[in-house]
């Protein structure tokens, strides 16, 4: 055996610590990056030398040697975190619209269908206690234009939302697209850098922040491969493969808001921002839609049924109260023109005779009447509200749970991957202790050896 090994030991222990203390420092230096990994420089012993000394066979320790620097990272909570994230971006995706269609719909100051239903009934009453009364005409006349642009307002702001959500929609998916370009460039550097035998830990934390990213936008899973890289899916259907990037495109075909992937098959996202818009492009806000051009169409239909058969006091008779076009009833509801153009030919009388209000009287049973699925307007305007403040308040809750869920994922995450200074302080001191007991045994080795070299042999000269 090497009476130099004992310098070999010393200077194995220094190069070992000075790189794990080279590791932590990059961890501190790290602390505050987004998707950072905390990493650590395995130390292990290398292979023992063996030696024959006094007829037996020993074995002594040969120091120490950095076999890798690793991440410190747990797949399992990686696809856990990911899970909770794609839900809770769809659930508060959907959230945040549903809270702006409770705010349309809600009535500050009284203005709403509920609260202008009843003034129409009002006025309609006040039109039969004074038929030929000029100011109460045009009252009545108000309150029902009154009624058409609220009705028409909430239209065109749910409309309006839909087309903004299919707008942020084909936002989204560029997003992804170019995201996903990113994966793609990024596995071929990972792949080269595995190829080589180096360990690219930063190029993989960039790459595992993308599909954190990815899975919150569109409820995307990677598959990790052989040589490194990840395959990257959404309902089945890769994005990334590779280092190519296959792009997805968004269409909105017979008002249906769709993803497509590279062959432009229809995709059903699991999850995730888009996930949520597509849910209410094409079913939550469509529903209210129909609740509002439902309405309008009932009310419409059932005053201009009961209008036509009254006479207005300018002995006009058969006249609508309302038009609409069928094809957006809520939207385009108006005023009929001869009652826009004069309050006279409101048929407030049933007979055309001077004084009668039955057909005003008649016009007000309508509001009142089970006409609206079951229901008069003002009570039918009251349980829409009430229904749609339960389904605000489902969606609530399920975010509610849902975050909690997410944070307590992120937590047990960032236990694993985050960096704790405290730790990476008491970490370092020990790789400077321990780097100081490496040198002092190079400078015991080294006075052995002088010792040894100059001073042997000299007794009696």
């Amino acid at each position: 055996m090497s009476g130099f090994l004992a310098l070999e030991l010393g200077l194995r222990g220094l190069r070992a610590q000075l790189i794990a203390s080279q590791v932590i420092g990059h961890n501190i230096a790290n602390s505050r990056t987004p998707g950072y990994s905390r990493q650590v420089a395995d130390l292990r012993p290398p292979p023992d030398l063996r030696f024959t000394a006094l007829g037996r066979t020993l074995t002594l320790g040969t120091g120490v040697t950095v076999a890798g620097i690793g991440r410190q990272r747990e797949e399992y909570l990686d696809r856990l975190s990911r899970w909770h994230s794609t839900d809770l971006r769809r659930l508060e995706t959907i959230q945040h619209s549903l809270d702006l269609v409770e705010m349309a719909f809600a009535e500050p100051h009284g203005f709403g269908p509920r609260q202008a239903s009843l003034r129409l009934w009002d006025s309609f009453q006040e039109l039969a206690a004074n038929p030929e009364s000029g100011p109460v005409r045009s009252a009545v006349r108000e309150e029902a234009a009154s009624l058409a642009a609220n009705l028409s307002g909430l239209a065109t702001r749910l409309e309006g939302q839909r087309t903004e959500h299919a707008r942020t929609a084909a936002t989204l998916v560029a997003e992804i697209n170019q995201q996903a370009a990113q994966i793609a460039g990024l596995n071929r550097h990972i792949r080269m850098a595995i190829l080589q035998q180096t360990q690219p830990n930063d190029l993989e934390d960039r790459r595992d922040l993308l599909l954190d990213s990815l899975a919150s936008l569109i409820g995307a899973v990677p598959r990790r491969e052989l040589d490194g890289s990840v395959t990257v899916s959404v309902a089945g259907s890769d994005i990334v493969q590779g280092d190519m990037a296959l792009p997805l495109s968004s269409v909105v075909t017979g008002g249906v808001l769709r993803v497509l992937d590279s062959l432009s098959n229809p995709l059903d996202p699991p999850g995730g921002e888009f996930a949520g818009l597509a849910n209410l492009h094409n079913l939550r806000l469509p529903a209210h839609l129909s609740t509002l051009n439902g309405f309008a169409r009932q009310l419409a239909d059932a005053l201009n049924a009961v209008h036509r058969s009254g006479h207005g006091l300018d002995r006009s008779t058969g006249l609508d109260l309302y038009r609409y076009d069928p094809m957006a009833p809520a939207r385009t509801l108006t005023l009929a023109p001869e009652v826009a153009a004069s309050p006279l030919a409101l048929a407030a009388s049933a007979r055309g005779a001077a004084g009668d209000g039955e057909g005003a009287l008649a016009l007000a049973r309508v509001m009142t009447n089970p006409t609206f699925a079951g229901q008069g307007a003002a009570e039918f305007w009251a349980s829409t509200l009430g229904a749609l403040g339960l389904e605000v308040e489902s969606v609530t809750r399920d975010v509610d749970n849902t975050r909690i869920l997410a944070r307590q994922a992120d937590n047990r995450r960032a236990e694993i991957m985050g960096v704790n200074l405290d730790e990476e302080t008491a970490h370092l001191i020990r790789s400077q202790h321990a780097y100081a007991a490496a040198a002092r045994l190079i400078s015991t080795a080294d006075e052995m050896l002088d010792t040894l070299i100059n001073r042997t042999g000299r007794v009696g000269r």
